[in-house]
């Protein structure tokens, strides 16, 4: 592993710490959200058995989805690790995001929520967020990376194309 890519998993797993250490001090210390400011984004903390926006899913059966996912997207992460540091940020966040729901779903029987935005219908917590970051990002850049792509092919067209002329 080289040197950027350790920083990039070292950060990984400080954000991983950070969110399990929220999630306990959250639980543990319902004072916390009380406040004018702190609880217009942080609520009383509730266990949610559902996936993404609270949608019914048996916890059991999410466990078992989530072990899975996590299995191939570290077999994927580990063939990525002598290239792009990007990629491993971005499937990175996913990872963690995942993993750490999952020890909620094995110790609580379900996804630790508590925060809240206008915008978004339910609770969600840092790892939801971890989830949502790596995938948009991921889809971004493949998507600009295949745009760039199919640049760089159709000019090669052209290019080939002027000097059959």
């Amino acid at each position: 592993m080289n040197k950027q890519n350790f920083k990039t998993a070292l950060a990984l797993l400080i954000l991983f710490i950070a969110d399990r250490l929220l999630k306990i001090i959250i639980l543990k210390s319902p004072a916390i959200v009380e406040g004018d400011f702190v609880s217009h984004f942080i609520n009383k903390p509730e266990i949610n058995s559902g996936i993404a926006l609270s949608l019914p899913l048996n916890n059991n059966l999410a466990i078992v989805i989530s072990v899975i996912a996590i299995i191939i997207i570290a077999w994927h992460l580990s063939s990525l690790l002598k290239y792009r540091t990007w990629l491993i940020l971005y499937w990175g966040f996913i990872i963690i995001g995942a993993f750490s729901n999952l020890l909620d779903r094995i110790a609580f029987h379900g996804v630790v929520d508590y925060l809240s935005l206008p915008f978004i219908p339910s609770l969600f917590n840092p790892s939801d967020s971890f989830i949502f970051i790596g995938a948009i990002l991921l889809a971004l850049n493949t998507g600009l990376y295949s745009a760039l792509s199919i640049g760089q092919s159709l000019a090669g067209l052209k290019d080939k194309q002027d000097s059959s002329k």
